[in-house]
């Protein structure tokens, strides 16, 4: 019987540890193209909500993490270009995710991103949300972020 109170004892405490968070890609206009790319570039705009300069710039960072590091199947420069802005923010509240967990003061992203040809077309939109809504301490709202910047890169690793 100890056995099995420490044993719920310790998933309680790693599920109190983990921040409960998601991510997830809405797509407005699929990728109907053949259209390949080894290259790509970054472009904030279309920023319909004002966010903080720090969180932009973590949104970016994020992003350049995701397309460009060692396992990635893109390098920075001419080609694809990303065209990505917030459209949605709520950084919620992280006392309230602390005493709430997930009922209260969670925080959402809503980040768009249009992928563009070296001609200027557009070839694909998505909506990517990212979710905190718990976690040790209260979650982090920079995990939304990052979520939503992973799905992004994986939108154009499927599609480019």
């Amino acid at each position: 019987m100890k056995k099995i109170l420490s044993a719920a004892a310790l998933a309680a405490a790693a599920l109190a540890l983990s921040a409960c968070a998601s991510s997830n890609n809405i797509v407005l206009a699929a990728n109907t193209t053949n259209y390949t790319a080894s290259n790509v570039s970054l472009v904030y705009d279309n920023a319909t909500v004002k966010v903080e300069d720090k969180k932009v710039a973590l949104l970016n960072k994020y992003l350049e993490e995701a397309l460009f590091d060692a396992d990635a199947k893109f390098a920075k420069g001419d080609g694809l270009t990303i065209k990505y802005g917030f459209i949605g923010y709520n950084e919620g509240s992280q006392a309230m995710r602390y005493l709430a967990g997930p009922i209260g003061g969670g925080a959402k992203m809503v980040v768009v991103a249009e992928f563009l040809d070296p001609s200027g077309k557009s070839l694909a939109k998505i909506h990517s949300e990212g979710t905190v809504s718990g976690g040790f301490f209260g979650g982090d709202s920079d995990s939304a972020i990052k979520g939503a910047a992973k799905k992004i890169a994986a939108f154009a690793e499927e599609n480019f």
